[in-house]
């Protein structure tokens, strides 16, 4: 698991991952583990707004879990929100991609999404759009390149991976129309690609809404 944005205390991986949860994927016989990006948790910073060194942690770690034992052909890398969209990019001509990536909340086309913003989205709230601005003009700057290689849908033929997007229909962080676009890039570029929308939900899904996707996707794969 990869997490989205903490304020305050950013605590990182523990906030993605309980104990409980843990427990009861491993109970199923699953390795269960949840990476901080740099700047959250323990890792050492400082972050970059999804750029290259959150990439770099999300496939370092994957490497590891490989090479502690698990089964190439049997994993799942699940991002949430800002975790969503260093995801979206970090397997990239990758050597050994995910049998299924999972983009809950995210953004795929930074261009595109820091208009919306700078255009009074969200909902109007002026200080969520300035924290926004903020964070994302002081982690990756404000340059087409950085914007660039923080958009998942430029890399759509780069990583052989299934994907499964989940996402709110109310959601007023991160708009709809990006997972649905990046839906479309998927399936025009060959990959096996599915988009599940929780009406009603907004920026946060309701409790298990992923996880029953992700089952129904891809039953074969028997996920807790």
């Amino acid at each position: 698991m990869v997490h989205g944005h903490q304020g305050g205390a950013r605590v990182g991986a523990h906030a993605a991952m309980s104990a409980q949860m843990a427990d009861h994927i491993a109970g199923k016989g699953w390795i269960a583990s949840a990476v901080s990006q740099p700047g959250y948790g323990a890792s050492t910073g400082p972050p970059d707004y999804c750029g290259p060194r959150t990439q770099n942690a999300i496939t370092t770690a994957y490497s590891y879990l490989l090479d502690n034992g698990a089964e190439p052909d049997q994993t799942i890398v699940w991002g949430v929100s800002r975790g969503a969209i260093a995801t979206a990019c970090a397997f990239r001509n990758y050597h050994t991609d995910p049998t299924l990536i999972i983009l809950q909340s995210g953004i795929y086309s930074m261009d595109a999404w820091v208009k919306w913003v700078e255009n009074g989205a969200p909902g109007g709230d002026e200080e969520l759009t300035q924290a926004i601005r903020s964070n994302v003009y002081s982690e990756a700057g404000n340059v087409p390149e950085a914007f660039e290689e923080r958009s998942g849908i430029n890399f759509v033929q780069d990583c052989l991976s299934d994907v499964l997007l989940v996402h709110g229909k109310q959601d007023d962080r991160a708009p709809i129309a990006q997972a649905a676009r990046m839906r479309e890039a998927l399936a025009s570029s060959g990959r096996r690609a599915l988009l599940e929308i929780e009406t009603g939900a907004g920026h946060f899904l309701s409790r298990g809404f992923a996880m029953k996707s992700a089952r129904a996707f891809r039953p074969e794969l028997e996920i807790p």
